[in-house]
């Protein structure tokens, strides 16, 4: 096999999306507090009911998303916040595995990661999408918002 430059081969070049470098993704400190702000936002949903949280942890998310350098950036930025927040509001998705938990109770905790992660995936999009809607930080954040709201009715339907 001729070498390509990367280590698995020309069939595994999707592995090489420029999104998912390390350079153009924030760092992981930046991404656990994307997580915890959208664990701050949905902790305003039932059965919390936290609003007095949710309201200043996305504001604080879409002032610090909307200074993301990239649309990368900004789209790693939702699927963080996107997964914090459909950690804490998914919580119910666990409880049909504990029917018969002694079967089935192992499968939850991958339940809810894989679900949090599906449901990043639309705030990613929002995010990355409303990156492009906006000039500077404000403008910026103000599209990540539509985006947002864009990508929450697309996953509504």
């Amino acid at each position: 096999m001729a070498q390509t430059g990367a280590p698995f081969g020309p069939k595994w070049r999707w592995l090489r999306l420029a999104a998912l470098r390390a350079p153009l993704r924030p760092s992981l400190r930046w991404l656990a507090l994307a997580v915890a702000l959208g664990a701050g936002v949905g902790a305003g949903q039932v059965p919390l009911s936290l609003w007095w949280l949710a309201l200043p942890a996305l504001v604080a998310l879409l002032a610090l998303a909307g200074r993301a350098a990239s649309r990368a950036a900004a789209g790693w930025w939702g699927f963080a916040a996107g997964f914090g927040y459909a950690l804490i509001t998914l919580y119910w998705i666990v409880d049909p595995f504990f029917v018969e938990p002694e079967v089935y109770g192992w499968m939850a905790p991958f339940a809810l990661a894989f679900m949090a992660a599906g449901m990043g995936l639309f705030w990613a999009l929002g995010f990355a999408v409303g990156h492009g809607l906006g000039a500077g930080p404000p403008g910026r954040s103000f599209g990540l918002a539509l985006g947002l709201a864009a990508t929450d009715l697309l996953r509504s339907y």
